[in-house]
């Protein structure tokens, strides 16, 4: 993923840039998939290197990020195909995991890693949502760019979360959804740069709540 340009190229569908590179992504899983033994034996999958201990974020994962109930609850609520729910439960607690351990190592720990493997898991029944620009899955991207941000020391992640962001608040504008992207919107614009700012979480307007 690699933006051209300035911010100020509106003409660019910076969302249907991403959201290609997730089907690429897609693409490179099944590849791994198709040729799992050669690559196993060559030591390039399943390497220890590049497994990450997972056990202690989740063990904490409500606790830690009350925002994932606060956007599962907007899953439950606004997501009426039975099988885009389910798809978009997961992609949503695999984000948070990822975010903690994230948070748990250092800005030039492989663990970065997580942010592409994210793209590679997610299920073709989110990306879908994504292609129809669902509000909900504009909503999920918005907290895929906070994922984005901490590692925006790495120069080809540097201008995604600002360019994620400004494209999903152009799309969500004027509805009750703008409202749930107001703690990424803080993280990736870094308004505020405290402890309380992790432990944040915006209550759902009526309309998208159960």
């Amino acid at each position: 993923m690699r933006p051209n340009g300035g911010d100020t190229a509106v003409s660019r569908d910076y969302l249907g840039e991403l959201i290609d590179s997730f089907r690429m992504a897609r693409g490179v899983r099944a590849v791994i998939a198709n040729n799992s033994g050669v690559l196993l034996e060559k030591g390039l999958i399943n390497n220890a290197a590049w497994t990450y201990d997972k056990s202690g974020v989740v063990a904490n994962l409500d606790r830690r990020f009350p925002q994932m109930h606060v956007l599962q609850n907007l899953v439950a609520c606004n997501i009426e195909d039975e099988g885009q729910r389910a798809a978009t439960h997961k992609v949503v607690r695999a984000l948070f995991v990822y975010m903690g351990v994230l948070d748990d190592t250092p800005s030039d720990h492989s663990s970065a890693s997580m942010i592409h493997r994210w793209a590679i898991a997610i299920a073709k029944e989110f990306l879908e949502m994504c292609d129809a620009r669902h509000p909900v899955a504009l909503v999920v991207l918005t907290f895929y760019a906070v994922l984005m941000n901490k590692r925006a020391n790495l120069w080809f992640f540097r201008r995604w979360p600002r360019l994620i962001l400004q494209s999903t608040r152009k799309e969500l504008a004027g509805t009750d959804f703008e409202q749930c992207i107001e703690w990424p919107s803080l993280k990736i614009e870094q308004y505020v740069d405290s402890p309380a700012n992790t432990t944040y979480v915006k209550s759902l307007p009526n309309s998208t709540s159960c």
